[in-house]
């Protein structure tokens, strides 16, 4: 493979969106292709699908696999052209340990496994053909909207944590709490901390499935205050993403408005549109 076409597929898999006809035709295929999968990863299910579409969908799976392995093998073969991964082995090995990189990898596993491990049950099928719904992670590397998501999320992730962190520890005392209130009343619901759990979480995300409910004075109390309290805590994520999509945006129209700003300005001709300080074309001569 010569350097120029290396460079031009480099082109075609990485700089898609931009002013390239070739790169921008290919990512459109292939976000069609994803989308497919997943409609027909869905349509498999169908108790009453009729047989005669089963072999159509085994060929469009090994299409979708046959594409999806050669456009990972053609990324790793041209990554070498992006700075950020020099070398051929070393560069390689750094490109396949990018997240990207290992989405584009788990699209195709559900085809591989079998293959290496011919010893798998109707489960283990039925287990790998639900995997396939992770090709539309690879989503990720042609929508603009998941880049921007996950620019907000690694922007965030310290604050994110944190809230996780504080959600985990209000799950364990209000769990803890309910044990002790409830553990006599309900022995079979609140059996133990672990098993008060599940209501602690169904409480706090306010979902209220009702399956678990206290039932002593103390304890429904004690609950509605913990459901109270979960609003403002389960909430918190949502306003730090939120916050984070307002900054993302901001910053996003003013480099756009400093591009702008940076660009001298044309005067017009309101009839025309052309530039009125550019010299025509053809030179009249004045009249003697």
């Amino acid at each position: 493979m010569t350097l120029s076409t290396t460079r031009r597929l480099f082109q075609v898999l990485e700089l898609h969106g931009q002013d390239d006809k070739l790169a921008r035709g290919f990512s459109y295929f292939i976000f069609g292709l994803i989308l497919l999968n997943i409609t027909a990863t869905m349509l498999e299910t169908l108790p009453d699908l009729d047989p005669r579409w089963v072999p159509v969908f085994e060929w469009f799976d090994v299409f979708s696999v046959t594409v999806f392995a050669a456009e990972y093998l053609l990324r790793v073969a041209v990554c070498t052209s992006d700075p950020r991964f020099v070398g051929s082995i070393k560069g390689r090995l750094k490109f396949a340990a990018t997240p990207l990189a290992i989405i584009d990898l788990l699209a195709i596993a559900p085809a591989i496994i079998p293959l290496i491990v011919p010893a798998i049950t109707p489960t283990d099928l039925r287990f790998l053909r639900v995997l396939r719904f992770l090709r539309v992670f690879k989503l990720t590397r042609y929508s603009e909207s998941f880049q921007l998501f996950g620019r907000v999320v690694r922007g965030r992730r310290h604050e994110l944590a944190l809230s996780m962190f504080l959600i985990a520890i209000l799950l364990v005392i209000s769990s803890s709490v309910m044990y002790v209130l409830e553990h006599e009343a309900q022995p079979d619901q609140f059996s133990s901390i672990p098993a008060s759990m599940w209501w602690g979480i169904v409480t706090l995300a306010t979902v209220g499935y009702g399956d678990v409910i206290p039932v002593t004075v103390l304890g429904r109390i004690v609950g509605g205050f913990i459901v109270v309290l979960g609003v403002g805590v389960v909430a918190l994520p949502a306003a730090i993403l939120a916050s984070g999509f307002m900054d993302e945006l901001t910053a996003r129209r003013n480099a756009a408005a400093a591009l702008a700003a940076s660009k001298p300005h044309v005067e017009t001709c309101p009839h025309c549109g052309k530039n009125v300080h550019e010299k025509p074309l053809v030179q009249v001569a004045p009249k003697s």
